[in-house]
């Protein structure tokens, strides 16, 4: 299966996984500091129609770039988020567990999020669910591609 390849604005315009002027890539913005404020509906309203109709039709890639050697906040933080409320919001599964850098399990944390969301911020997720009903939660697959800066 293809992946769809979408580029976080803007720092994932740098990424090295990305070729210029590919016809293909797509972009969304899956903000840091929403992820450092906590504005977890933010990210959600935010996403788009082509965001969340690419991971229905199969496997998503979000090229991102840090300035450290490591994932950026919006890719390790953000799109466990995402998953966590994709696969709650279209499927109900709470089950498949989604990590922290660290290693830890967010899903009782995500669960505390989710449960505080608005109307509004459930429903931007929520229409995409008669797309997805018949979707395995398994097979979401919405993942970074890891473009860390290389250290030289």
């Amino acid at each position: 299966m293809v992946e769809t390849q979408f580029v976080n604005l803007t720092r994932g315009l740098l990424c090295p996984h990305i070729r210029g002027g590919d016809p293909t890539v797509r972009f969304v913005r899956i903000q840091s500091t929403h992820c450092e404020q906590k504005r977890w509906g933010d990210i959600l309203t935010s996403l788009g129609a082509e965001f969340y109709t690419a991971a229905i039709l199969g496997p998503v890639v979000v090229h991102d770039r840090s300035e450290k050697p490591r994932p950026t906040r919006a890719t390790w933080q953000g799109l466990s988020w995402i998953r966590y409320a994709v696969r709650r919001t279209w499927w109900d599964d709470t089950r498949t567990p989604e990590y922290a850098r660290s290693g830890h399990m967010l899903n009782g944390y995500w669960d505390e999020c989710y449960r505080a969301l608005s109307k509004r911020e459930r429903n931007a997720v929520r229409y995409y669910r008669r797309y997805a009903e018949s979707g395995d939660p398994a097979a979401l697959s919405i993942r970074g591609c890891g473009g860390m800066v290389e250290e030289g």
